[in-house]
């Protein structure tokens, strides 16, 4: 026998805050959707443990060696589907644990208004991922979650190691398609990521002359005035004056740009 969601004496349930047309409605509806085929399937490979190839080929796209594949999951294992019949003509609203705050937003909406039949919706979503969150948790099939689990596990390791290379385009209009560089490309890449700078960047160096020239003319105009050991001036007049009026003409896109001091 399918095993049935806990008794209302042993989970809480807010659903008798519905008034008797709601809950009529409700159960209604739960039950027309329990009756149909595409749901007894559904829940029939969540009591078998494993979904069939067809379903999974459905929802992702193909894995290698996914236990689904292996062994090759094509039906749904004997029993399943009388189990999952079994449990529909067993269910009992009163025995989903529901947000109070979803059940009250149904029971405020008038029957019959556009936010009736949302709610009512709503709710019915809400029941049937209950139902089927329930029946995974039994963890009862052919197939245990721990056959899943184990091969997940060998998969997220593998994925840790570092085996391959892959480049997005990241254009704008497309393709995203993620590709890997041929071994010309890839070599390229690596022969160019240890080639050494002509210029290599100094220690501590965020900005340079060399990006924004600017920064030349700031530093000759905080010499200026400033004389060496010999008494020499560090920067003559006409290396100030030139400064002067080159920083002048910086950009907003300049590090040194201050409106207030243009």
């Amino acid at each position: 026998m399918a095993s049935r969601p806990s008794p209302t004496s042993e989970r809480p349930t807010y659903l008798d805050v519905l008034d008797n047309e709601h809950r009529k409605v409700l159960e209604r509806a739960v039950r027309n959707l329990l009756s149909t085929e595409v749901a007894e399937v559904i829940y029939a490979q969540i009591l078998d443990g494993l979904p069939t190839e067809k379903s999974l080929r459905d929802s992702s796209d193909y894995v290698k060696d996914h236990p689904v594949h292996s062994i090759q999951h094509t039906e749904i294992c004997p029993g399943y589907v009388e189990k999952a019949r079994e449990f529909s003509n067993q269910f009992d609203l009163l025995q989903l644990q529901i947000k109070f705050k979803t059940i009250k937003a149904f029971e405020d909406a008038l029957p019959g208004s556009e936010q009736f039949s949302l709610r009512l919706i709503e709710l019915v979503a809400v029941a049937f991922h209950e139902i089927g969150a329930h029946l995974f948790d039994l963890d009862d099939g052919a197939h245990k979650h721990k056959v899943y689990e184990e091969w997940r596990q060998t998969v997220l390791e593998e994925k840790e190691r570092c085996n391959a290379m892959w480049i997005h385009g990241d254009l704008i209009r497309g393709p995203r398609t993620l590709y890997s560089p041929t071994k010309e490309q890839f070599d390229a890449l690596t022969r160019y990521e240890r080639k050494l700078p002509p210029n290599p960047p100094q220690p501590g160096c965020v900005e340079d002359g060399m990006d924004w020239p600017e920064l030349d003319d700031r530093r000759i105009l905080l010499l200026g005035g400033f004389s060496n050991a010999q008494g020499e001036p560090y920067v003559n007049d006409d290396e100030y004056a030139a400064a002067t009026v080159r920083i002048k003409n910086i950009t907003p896109s300049s590090p040194l740009w201050r409106p207030s001091e243009i």
